[in-house]
C-alpha cells in the first residue's frame, strides 16, 4: 500500500485508487466511537441552534432552555445514529476490505 503524500501523487492516480485493509474488531469500535463523537457534536450544534431559534420567539429564557433541551436531544440522537451507521459498522471483524477511494483535487 502506498501512502499518497504529494500533489504529484494525487495527479498520478487520476481520480482514485484502491487499497486493502485488514479490519479488526478494535478498528470497527474505534471508528464507531469517533463517528459517534463527531455526530454528537453536529447534532448538538444543530439542535441547539434550532431550539434557540424557536425559543427566541417566546423570550430569552425560552431560547436558552430550548437551545439546551434540543441540543442535548440532537447530540444524543445523532451520536447514537452515527455509532451504528458508519463506514465500518457493517464489516465483519477480522476480514480484509477493499476500499475504492476517489480523489478530487481542487485547484485554488
Amino acid at each position: 500500500m502506498k501512502l499518497i503524500t504529494q500533489i504529484s501523487d494525487l495527479k498520478a492516480v487520476s481520480g482514485g485508487y484502491i487499497y486493502d485493509e485488514f479490519v479488526t474488531a478494535d478498528t470497527i469500535y474505534a471508528n464507531s466511537v469517533f463517528s459517534a463523537v463527531c455526530g454528537g457534536i453536529m447534532g448538538g450544534v444543530l439542535g441547539g441552534l434550532g431550539g434557540a431559534y424557536v425559543g427566541a420567539f417566546i423570550g430569552d429564557t425560552a431560547a436558552l432552555a430550548g437551545g439546551l433541551a434540543l441540543g442535548a436531544i440532537g447530540a444524543a440522537a445523532l451520536g447514537k445514529f452515527s455509532f451504528y451507521h458508519n463506514d465500518y459498522s457493517d464489516i465483519e471483524p477480522n476480514t480484509w476490505v477493499r476500499w475504492d477511494v476517489t480523489v478530487t483535487v481542487i485547484y485554488v
